[in-house]
């Protein structure tokens, strides 16, 4: 007795429908892809933006911190304590720096600059600190840049 041998027209009818299935399968794993590459460009955004608002709160201070380099020798002559009345909190310059910051910045807090003293550094040489602050739209955390400097008459 010869083995059983399916006849064609039954071994088609059993694979009926396979193709189907692997083209759900297909899309199934192409769809998880596409949400995949749709998540990624959301963080990259997310992530561009908050880089934007650092590089600004970077150009900001270093800017303020040219004015107050910029001081000469003869604007000095007062010693630290008259340069920092400018610039530290309640100065002209000051007040500029801070609108400036509301103006370019979300959220922004109040700009800290603090003037010090520093046993290493020569005559009226002093250190300044600026700290500036920002919350990015959306979000809660509060980000944060602090720059020292050295100003003095050099």
């Amino acid at each position: 007795m010869e083995g059983r041998k399916q006849k064609p027209w039954k071994l088609i009818r059993r694979m009926q429908g396979s193709s189907l299935v692997e083209v759900l399968v297909s899309v199934l794993i192409f769809s998880c892809g596409m949400l995949a590459m749709a998540g990624l460009q959301a963080v990259s955004f997310k992530n561009t933006g908050d880089v934007q608002y650092r590089a600004e709160a970077i150009h900001l201070v270093n800017a303020y911190v040219g004015k107050i380099k910029a001081m000469t020798p003869a604007a000095m002559s007062g010693g630290a304590g008259q340069v920092a009345s400018l610039f530290e909190s309640g100065g002209n310059e000051f007040g500029l720096f801070e609108n400036e910051l509301t103006k370019k910045l979300p959220g922004a807090g109040a700009p800290v600059v603090h003037f010090m003293a520093d046993a290493n550094l020569p005559g009226e040489t002093r250190l300044v600190e600026i700290t500036v602050t920002w919350q990015t739209p959306g979000e809660n955390a509060i980000r944060r840049y602090t720059q020292t400097s050295v100003i003095g008459n050099n």
